[in-house]
């Protein structure tokens, strides 16, 4: 973006400056000055050496599309799509230069249904041209040298991943494709250590591997300035091993990408017949000794495709003449063609035509989907058609907890298992194959998720979050796998937005929480749950505070509803969080408690008395407890108790007082103050009697 002026430097006129290869729109590399190593005559416009107007596509592809993993793959499809003359088939196969004696072995053919191994040697190692270091860096691989270069040229353009190793550094003269013993190590190109197993197939020399097949080479034979003799591989490895190496060693690279998906002999052959041309004609080195391994058969599966068949699944009436010009445009071999049936063999390139319906599936694109007619009935659904009891519970739990103010999340079933490491109950089921290595157990509690969100949350700068998930747990208990339909929630923050007439903010805390499950509860006309103190959270103990935790129970029932509490404050430190109250409850047992029908009950028109009471109580003591009492003494007359003040006095450590509210009211006639005086005196003496019989126990 400068413009370049002749300018005074300590006396010298200067008509220019000299650039990286960033400043010159060439790549991300300004650690110094680009450098040409080809003699280049003054004057040369850089154009001449390098495209600067260029076009980048960058194409995402399905998975059962390796075939397009390349440029030579992408033209393909253009030149099918747009009807154009693709490139002429060549038989490259015949074009192979000759195989003499070099000692290949396969132990694990079933792993390694082919390798093609080429000796060159006198090989000069030096940075590759211009050009092709341009497109190399135009699609996000950094140049290294003419011989690494080459390999990642061949990977673009044909998609099959090479490999060079350093001949003179293999021991034995000799390659062995086998499985990995249980004791071996490499180091790889990244620099760093793997630890190997009898599940990952390697590349391995008489003594030692040599490289992760599939995945990435080692480097004690890797290619440097001075190496002068090499051996070039070309393989097809079975996609199922690349898959489970790379999950084992948590290890992606370009190569692995395209094996996991499928590379053809095609492009095996294909791949080391282009990449010798190109270490003959940029390395000035000769070809010597290679070897040819494969135990598979090179002819296709003939597929027969029914025309009524093929008109009947796309709803279309399309001749045998129409069909075949579709397939010849993907250079589909027709061998035969009637009015009743066309026989095809997939491509060598095509991984993914194994089926009548496959080649079906490639008219249907070639033609437009537009031009398929919509077929089928018109079918009404009902609010309730598609809802059962449960579905309807689970959509008044979520429209009960978004009128509460929280929002809902969406999370995956897998978490991690290291974010469990603490957790020594053996209660978590990992997976065998995960997706990922975040993705390796499934999830045994929903919170944990949802303190990613709200981390989430607060990396955007919002620290006030409500959030609630409804979905399965699962978990080993007593030697069997458990699955619970779980409710988790989590909030921090303020209880209310911001506003002028807040004379203070008020922080969301376990009372808060504690209010919320209540609510929740009386939604649902559950009876009133037992809170027991300090219990931790069986799935997340590491995580729960050391005072406020408690966990749910229906008392009279001895049914185990959930957990509530706060995160440990430790975790709240470190994350820079307000507190976070947290509760996870049993949607089942929540759902077998509820009452579908309410009864409803007329306003009471006598009138109420209320009478103020203190009571001393050791501290321990819950004011459930003490609530529950009072309700057993109050009977039918009792109409409320409410707390409305706890103090402490420091001379009585150990107790308490507690001062509450006796609402009384007779549905069916005024209640006098004798009656409820009495009332009163009655509860009292039995609070006093009880828990001063503790107390002195004590």
């Amino acid at each position: 973006g400068k413009e370049l002026r002749a300018a005074l430097i300590r006396g010298v006129t200067s008509a220019g400056m000299l650039l990286s290869a960033r400043e010159c729109g060439v790549g991300e590399d300004s650690s110094g000055l680009w450098t040409f190593t080809e003699r280049t005559p003054l004057g040369t416009s850089l154009e001449e050496l390098v495209t600067l107007e260029d076009t980048i596509l960058d194409i995402e592809l399905t998975p059962n599309r390796s075939d397009c993993l390349s440029h030579f793959g992408i033209a393909r499809e253009i030149a099918a799509g747009l009807n154009l003359r693709g490139p002429q088939k060549k038989d490259i196969f015949e074009t192979h230069f000759g195989f003499s004696s070099l000692s290949v072995i396969i132990e694990d053919p079933k792993s390694c249904p082919q390798y093609i191994a080429r000796k060159f040697e006198n090989i000069t190692v030096a940075p590759s041209p211009l050009k092709l270091q341009t497109r190399l860096i135009r699609c996000e691989i950094r140049p290294i040298n003419n011989l690494v270069d080459i390999t990642n040229g061949i990977l673009l353009e044909y998609g099959q991943p090479l490999h060079v190793f350093d001949w003179d550094r293999i021991e034995g003269g000799k390659i062995v494709v086998r499985s990995a013993r249980s004791d071996e190590k490499i180091l790889a190109l990244d620099g760093k250590v793997y630890a190997l197993d009898p599940e990952i197939l390697v590349i391995a020399d008489a003594k030692k591997p040599v490289a992760i097949a599939g995945v990435m080479g080692g480097k004690e034979t890797s290619v440097n300035l001075n190496t002068r003799t090499v051996l070039l591989e070309s393989a097809v490895f079975n996609r199922a091993t690349i898959r489970k190496s790379r999950t084992k060693l948590g290890l992606s690279t370009e190569s692995s990408y395209r094996f996991e998906r499928g590379v053809t002999h095609w492009s095996c052959e294909m791949g080391s017949w282009k990449g010798s041309e190109d270490l003959e004609s940029l390395t000035s080195g000769s070809h010597g000794p290679g070897q040819n391994i494969q135990s598979f058969s090179k002819e296709s599966k003939i597929h027969p495709i029914e025309i009524a068949h093929f008109n009947k699944v796309l709803g279309l009436h399309l001749t045998p003449e129409d069909i075949a010009i579709q397939l010849q445009k993907l250079a589909i071999p027709i061998l035969s063609k009637d009015a009743v049936r066309i026989e095809v063999q997939s491509p060598p390139w095509r991984l993914d035509l194994e089926q009548e319906i496959d080649f079906i599936e490639e008219v249907a694109r070639m033609i437009g989907y537009t031009k398929i007619p919509s077929q089928g009935r018109d079918i009404t659904l009902t609010p309730h058609s598609f809802s059962t009891k449960q579905t309807l519970f689970l959509r008044n739990v979520r429209q009960a907890m978004v009128s509460l103010g929280f929002f809902e999340c969406l999370n995956y079933g897998f978490i991690a298992s290291k974010e469990l490491s603490p957790l020594e109950s053996g209660r978590l089921i990992e997976i065998e194959n995960p997706l990922s290595q975040e993705q390796t157990a499934l999830r045994p509690t929903l919170l944990l998720e949802l303190l990613k969100n709200l981390r989430t949350n607060a990396s955007y700068q919002n620290r006030e979050a409500k959030l609630f998930e409804t979905g399965t747990v699962y978990y080993k208990k007593e030697g069997r796998i458990v699955e619970k339909t779980m409710l988790g929630a989590l909030a921090t923050g303020n209880v209310k937005s911001p506003f002028w007439k807040l004379k203070h903010k008020e922080p969301i805390d376990y009372f808060w929480i504690k209010g919320v499950l209540e609510t929740l509860f009386s939604t649902f006309s559950i009876p009133k749950a037992e809170w027991i103190e300090n219990p931790e959270h069986p799935s997340i103990p590491f995580l729960t505070h050391p005072q406020y935790s408690f966990e749910l129970k229906i008392a009279d029932r001895e049914l185990p509803l959930g957990w509530c509490g706060l995160l440990h404050p430790k975790i709240t430190k470190e994350e820079k969080l307000e507190d976070v109250a947290l509760f996870e409850l049993d949607l089942e047992v929540l759902e077998s408690l509820t009452i579908p029908f309410q009864k409803m009950h007329p306003v009471l028109r006598t009138p109420k008395i209320k009478r103020d009471c203190s009571i001393w109580v050791p501290e321990e003591i819950p004011w459930s407890k003490i609530e529950s009492e009072i309700k057993k003494i109050g009977g039918k007359l009792l109409r409320d108790c409410a707390l409305f003040d706890v103090y402490r006095d420091k001379s009585k450590k150990q107790e308490k007082s507690l001062s509450f509210t006796l609402t009384f009211q007779d549905p069916h006639s005024t209640l006098e103050d004798v009656m409820a005086n009495n009332l009163r005196e009655k509860i009292i003496s039995h609070l006093n009697k009880i828990f001063k019989a503790e107390l002195r126990s004590k």
